[in-house]
């Protein structure tokens, strides 16, 4: 394949991807997946209500799919990363807008690596050497700064759903990423988890330190957490995340059940340092994560020898 036809390829797939991480499957992109075996292999056969209701319930209400999500220092929307994201898509001359969707959303990032495939493709056709240099150099810091520094994680996250459309689509997305060859920038994640050497720290800001990927390494969705409290036989309860991983160790506390609890965690953890150590053998720049993975796996046995004591 030569570099137009490679350029152009890319450019395609990151649209696709794009639009299927913003809206899922439409009846706008059927061909396009069709085309692709590993999505059309996962797609499950149903209407297109059910396919929104799907993509909402996955991208909507479980996993955040945005870049200040994942890396800011308190895991909300929006603030420093996001304006770091929307200052490159300036850069670049991305100025789409979809309603309601913020530019560091995972989406976004991919349409606006397709525009600059696009560019690439016409920089190739013209002989503009100099333009298509530029445009390179623009992907690249898209790709090192908004790509690869979380959409490992993103993917993780979305394998943990147990969706096989949605994870296929997370992983294709890092593995295109991968492919361009682009130097990732230094992965600069929020400090460790740290809570527990605050003493007077309660359940409930152990719970929401948990919950914020850069410092914990993980992203627990509400089906998360649901899974684990019926492992440990804990309900979660229900309200917004952190008050439900609250109440699964408050429950567990009072059902004598917190060694359970922290081991059914614990092992979450493994899971999620398997899944960054498969893209780690791509050459990845997961080594932050899987760190701050091991940080919470301290924290957590910290915890359970003070439920013994």
């Amino acid at each position: 394949m030569d570099a137009h036809d490679l350029a152009l390829s890319r450019s395609r797939t990151w649209a696709l991807l794009g639009r299927l991480l913003l809206e899922g499957p439409t009846p706008g992109v059927a061909a396009w997946v069709a085309a692709v075996p590993a999505l059309a292999d996962t797609l499950v056969a149903s209407d297109d209500d059910a396919r929104a209701a799907r993509h909402h319930a996955i991208l909507g209400s479980e996993v955040f799919p945005y870049a200040s999500a994942f890396l800011s220092d308190d895991g909300l929307l929006g603030g420093d990363v996001a304006g770091a994201v929307r200052a490159r898509f300036a850069a670049a001359g991305f100025s789409a807008r979809v309603s309601g969707v913020e530019p560091d959303h995972a989406g976004m990032i991919c349409l606006c690596l397709a525009f600059l495939g696009e560019m690439e493709v016409e920089a190739l056709d013209d002989g503009r050497d100099d333009v298509l240099a530029r445009v390179r150099a623009l992907q690249a810091d898209v790709l090192g700064a908004d790509v690869l520094p979380w959409f490992p994680a993103l993917a993780v996250a979305l394998e943990r759903q147990g969706d096989p459309f949605y994870a296929t689509v997370g992983a294709l997305a890092v593995e295109l990423a991968a492919a361009h060859d682009a130097a990732p920038s230094p992965v600069i994640l929020p400090p460790p988890l740290d809570v527990l050497d605050e003493p007077k720290a309660g359940l409930a800001t152990v719970a929401r330190a948990l919950l914020v990927p850069g410092r914990s390494g993980w992203f627990l969705s509400r089906a998360d957490l649901i899974r684990l409290g019926r492992a440990v036989e804990v309900p979660p309860g229900f309200g917004p995340r952190w008050k439900m991983l609250e109440a699964l160790l408050v429950g567990a506390v009072d059902h004598g059940r917190a060694r359970e609890a922290l081991a059914a965690l614990t092992a979450e953890i493994g899971t999620w340092d398997e899944g960054f150590a498969g893209w780690e053998a791509l050459g990845l720049p997961v080594s932050p994560w899987r760190e701050r993975l091991a940080v919470t796996k301290g924290a957590l046995q910290r915890l359970s020898e003070a439920a013994q004591a």
